[in-house]
């Protein structure tokens, strides 16, 4: 009815995830590191519904705009770098950072 379609407003939901991929490895760049220690690479998976995914990447919600850029200066912190020859910051890697936006409608 019409009473209920504008009763109903959109909830949106934001989530985030950051990885690096070095040296053939998945690490989450978002997992804590506690002195200095190396985490366990993660998997690539594939599920015949989604589609494909990373086993064991943490996912962080969302709720403001500082919260996102601490986030992702973590991850950049994180990240593993060597100098090579032409670049004394070089990460010889791939980082991916996904913002997941979801709306749903809520009563």
């Amino acid at each position: 009815s019409r009473e209920n379609r504008c009763a109903t407003r959109p909830v949106i939901q934001v989530s985030l995830s950051f990885l690096q991929i070095y040296l053939e490895n998945l690490n989450d760049l978002l997992a804590p590191v506690e002195g200095g220690n190396v985490h366990k690479p993660l998997a690539m998976r594939e599920n015949p519904a989604s589609g494909f995914y990373v086993e064991g990447l943490r996912e962080f919600p969302i709720t403001t705009y500082h919260h996102a850029v601490s986030l992702i200066n973590l991850g950049l912190e994180n990240r593993k770098i060597a100098a090579t020859d032409l670049n004394s910051t070089s990460s010889r890697s791939h980082t991916v950072m996904t913002l997941k936006i979801q709306r749903s409608e809520s009563v």
